[in-house]
């Protein structure tokens, strides 16, 4: 009778302790189902006060007034050191102020405005992933693959009957 007690014990034990790991995993998942909307808010938040931040920053940048931003006056705030002390705080690397001023200027205009300047400083923030490189990798080897096709193209009209009618060949 007593071996029967001390098994009946142990199993005892042992469903107790399947009732409380159920009831700790159930609180667990309850607490993970209401952290989700406060992450997600806490995202959106920490993004409206970035984007609120670099309006301010283009403001101060934006010496003239005019609501753009020139080359000379992007590269003349990005000497300052309080700008650059302000971009290293927001996580943000300038210290290539030529191809950053490049990559916001990407329709040659010598102006950058607002958005274009708030898109751009928040598209470069932080370091590049390893899904950055790889699409990169990608689009470099379609660009090279296009510009052999257009080279073996251009070969073969200039190697064609007709290239004899051509001012000039193309070699």
């Amino acid at each position: 009778m007593a071996a029967v007690a001390r098994g009946f014990g142990r199993e005892t034990n042992v469903v107790l302790l399947i009732i409380i790991t159920a009831v700790f995993v159930d609180s667990a998942m309850q607490a993970s189902n209401h952290t989700r909307p406060v992450l997600i808010h806490e995202e959106m938040d920490s993004r409206k006060g970035f984007l609120k931040d670099l309006r301010n920053l283009f403001h101060e940048m934006d010496q003239n007034g005019d609501g753009t931003l020139t080359a000379t006056e992007f590269s003349q705030r990005l000497s300052d050191e309080r700008v650059i002390a302000y971009f290293k705080a927001l996580k943000l690397d300038v210290t290539d102020t030529v191809s950053l001023s490049q990559v916001f200027d990407s329709d040659h205009s010598d102006r950058v405005d607002v958005v274009v300047f708030l898109e751009g400083c928040y598209d470069i923030q932080g370091e590049s992933r390893s899904i950055d490189m790889k699409s990169l990798r990608m689009q470099m080897q379609w660009m090279v693959e296009a510009l052999e096709a257009l080279q073996r193209q251009i070969r073969s009209q200039s190697e064609s009957p007709k290239s004899r009618y051509w001012p000039a060949q193309l070699t």
